[in-house]
């Protein structure tokens, strides 16, 4: 990974934190999925599907040989921070927060 990669990965997270603090302000921006798709206890696998997810979590868990596989039943981003666990992977909050 070369160091304009890096700067650009920093710049991504520091803008996904400053958009959550934005929305963490004021919290009429936020739309609640219940309210759109009247769906109750929904998770981000009902309203994006895995295939679209997909790309960016194998770039997270790319320097393992273990692939991530979810279960479809179960919620998916638990699934994710027990996997990054299980191999001591650091997990950007501001990204999973985001997802």
């Amino acid at each position: 990974m070369t160091c304009h990669t890096l700067l650009l990965i920093q710049i991504n997270l520091d803008k996904i934190t400053a958009l959550l603090k934005s929305y963490m302000r004021d919290r009429k921006k936020i739309i609640e999925i219940k309210d759109v798709f009247d769906l109750n206890d929904s998770e981000i696998e009902d309203i994006i599907p895995f295939r679209c997810l997909e790309q960016g979590i194998t770039r997270l868990f790319r320097d393992i040989e273990d692939e991530f596989i979810p279960d479809q039943n179960m919620p998916l981003i638990p699934q994710l921070e027990s996997f990054a666990q299980k191999y001591n992977i650091q997990l950007p909050k501001e990204a999973i927060r985001f997802l």
